[in-house]
């Protein structure tokens, strides 16, 4: 049996397929955020070197669109890494997700939105607002976001939810506007296509911010983001009435099926936070109990 090309010989053959130069390839990278030196791409090409860490992983993303490659054409045949330490890389959704993968699954590629992202998030604030009925009422998730290719402007709004949805959430949002809605409240999923004010040219940040108020009573005990790549900064920042609040809280992240937990504590307030710089591919949380 035939081995499978290298990725080098791959790269080199895409690179003369194309027509271009690694002078223009390395302008492009630079333009979606992903600046890499002329020798470092040299060495790619030539296998004297490969792509290791998050940045380079995402170089390489990158290079499999500039090149007009199928995705993980590429990443796929770079085999594991050689240095230390867990990868930075992007996620299947099946490793973030993987109680309702398929169903985030369908929802994405109904939205047209399965691919790579054409925006890149930066940045994630969330406020999470428990009620006095012990009961997640309202999520507020303000985010940064960079362009990847001219003219990006849309992304997905998925929010999972343990059981059924028996009243879809209200949904108000700034910097953009809802477009479709393919949510499944009978599966616990809502699924809503959000648009930008405006297309964004490639490197162009933006500020976005999507506030939803849950209308069903359902006790909630945590909160969970799904990261699918390395994220540069997440804020978690859950606020509970002060007429409930929790014995316990604790935070907690979720990589490569690994749990790493840690107690919080109140220090008298009403919110408890957690700050990670940088963070994912993976789950973060904070959860909490009542007597």
């Amino acid at each position: 049996m035939c081995a499978e090309p290298a990725f080098h010989t791959v790269l080199a053959a895409a690179i003369q397929t194309r027509g271009t130069t690694l002078a223009a390839l390395r302008v492009r990278l630079a333009e979606r955020g992903n600046p890499v030196s002329p020798a470092t791409l040299s060495y790619w090409r030539s296998g004297r070197r490969r792509p290791e860490g998050a940045a380079s992983l995402a170089a390489v993303e990158d290079l499999e669109q500039l090149l007009d490659l199928p995705r993980g054409h590429l990443t796929s045949r770079l085999g594991p890494s050689r240095r230390p330490g867990p990868p930075g890389r992007r996620a299947d959704v099946h490793e973030v997700v993987a109680d309702q993968a398929a169903l985030v699954e369908q929802a994405l590629s109904d939205l047209d939105l399965s691919g790579p992202l054409d925006l890149s998030d930066e940045a994630l604030h969330i406020v999470v607002e428990v009620d006095a009925k012990r009961c997640v009422r309202h999520i507020t998730i303000r985010g940064v976001w960079r362009s990847l290719r001219e003219g990006a402007q849309r992304l997905p709004l998925l929010y999972v939810n343990d059981g059924p949805i028996v009243a879809m959430p209200e949904i108000t949002v700034a910097g953009g506007r809802l477009g479709r809605d393919l949510s499944r409240p009978e599966l616990g999923l809502v699924a809503i296509e959000f648009i930008l004010d405006r297309p964004l040219p490639v490197g162009q940040e933006t500020i976005a911010e999507q506030r939803t108020r849950f209308l069903d009573d359902l006790t909630d005990t945590h909160y969970e983001h799904y990261l699918r790549k390395k994220l540069a900064d997440l804020t978690l920042w859950v606020r509970f009435d002060p007429e409930q609040l929790p014995t316990t809280v604790t935070s907690y992240t979720v990589i490569d099926d690994i749990e790493t937990a840690e107690q919080l504590s109140l220090d008298g307030t009403t919110n408890a936070s957690r700050f990670l710089r940088p963070f994912g591919p993976g789950r973060a949380g904070i959860r909490w109990t009542w007597d």
